[in-house]
């Protein structure tokens, strides 16, 4: 696949010939779609971007949660444990 510079290039060359020619309002339309596809893939990676740290801050946000409740149920179970034992030990 062509580097960002390749198509920078071709993009450049095609609107330079575009222009010189300047007797068919096709090659516009063609110029303009290449920077369009150019555009269309920069917003694409910027959007995965942005999914990618959304799903970042929701995986950080449910471990979170995650270690609050399992540290909520750990102080339960101690409570449980110490209940149990000392009815174990007061009724002998």
């Amino acid at each position: 696949m062509p580097s960002l510079d390749a198509h920078r290039l071709l993009s450049v060359s095609v609107s330079m010939s575009a222009k010189s020619l300047n007797t068919n309002k096709g090659n516009d339309l063609q110029v303009t779609k290449i920077h369009w596809f150019q555009d269309r893939k920069a917003i694409m990676g910027i959007g995965m971007l942005i999914i990618f740290i959304a799903t970042i801050l929701v995986s950080a946000v449910a471990a979170g949660v995650l270690v609050k409740v399992t540290g909520q149920l750990q102080q339960k179970a101690l409570l449980v444990e110490e209940a149990a034992r000392t009815r174990l030990v007061s009724g002998l």
